[in-house]
């Protein structure tokens, strides 16, 4: 795994993995924002990765950290 498209790959079959597991239709076209997306909905936080909200209250969001930029 040295490549970084391949890392990506990786992450990327581990969202939709997790995503299949809450239940998720999954496709191949979806992009990692909406795998994430999806996610969030279902683990009962707002669809709100990447979408510029700032000072987010959603501390238990798998992605808080990421998202805000921490």
């Amino acid at each position: 795994m040295n490549s970084s498209s391949e890392k990506s790959r990786i992450r990327l079959m581990e969202l939709r993995n997790r995503a299949k597991r809450l239940g998720v239709r999954v496709s191949i076209v979806m992009t990692r924002e909406d795998l994430i997306h999806h996610i969030q909905t279902n683990e009962g936080n707002t669809a709100c990765f990447k979408t510029n909200i700032t000072n987010c209250q959603q501390i238990d969001c798998c992605w808080h950290f990421e998202c805000q930029g921490w």
